[in-house]
């Protein structure tokens, strides 16, 4: 998938790429270490045991909603590559496209994370509104994701 054309921000996280892959696939976590998700619905898996169609219901941070979105996986064995969803359905979203990037750094013990984030709503709203709108979403959704992924990490002995 092409990165999307909206909001993009790379982290560094004190972790393998198999480990930070692993907290962005278990999605039914998702509301334990993100404040902007309450709930997950995993309504189908791939064949392969990858979530495939997830629903996420939003109840904080700017955008209030239930939407559905389909994941495409396209992962090396040792956690590298990229997640890639779009929008399924949502009353609030027109679209939704995103992609986690994820990359081996120091010789496994550490990933570069990047997340691209695009979304539109059905609702006007201006070009840099909704620009504000993905970088406050990207960026609080790393800053928790790499919290939530070194904490586990630190009370493993990992690292």
């Amino acid at each position: 998938m092409t990165t999307p054309s909206g909001t993009s921000v790379t982290t560094r996280i004190a972790a393998p790429p198999g480990v930070v892959l692993d907290a962005i696939a278990d999605v039914e976590k998702y509301p334990q270490w993100t404040n902007t998700v309450s709930t997950v619905t995993v309504r189908s898996f791939e064949g392969d045991g990858w979530v495939d169609n997830v629903e996420f219901t939003a109840t904080a941070g700017p955008l209030k909603d239930t939407y559905t979105v389909d994941y495409d996986w396209d992962i090396a064995h040792d956690g590298t590559g990229e997640v890639t969803f779009a929008l399924v359905t949502s009353p609030l979203l027109s679209s939704l496209d995103g992609v986690f990037s994820l990359r081996s750094r120091d010789d496994g013990a550490a990933t570069e994370l990047t997340y691209a984030l695009a979304l539109d709503v059905n609702v006007p709203m201006l070009g840099q509104l909704k620009r504000r709108v993905e970088k406050s979403l990207v960026t609080s959704l790393l800053e928790q994701l790499k919290t939530y992924v070194e904490t586990r990490v630190r009370a493993r002995g990992q690292g």
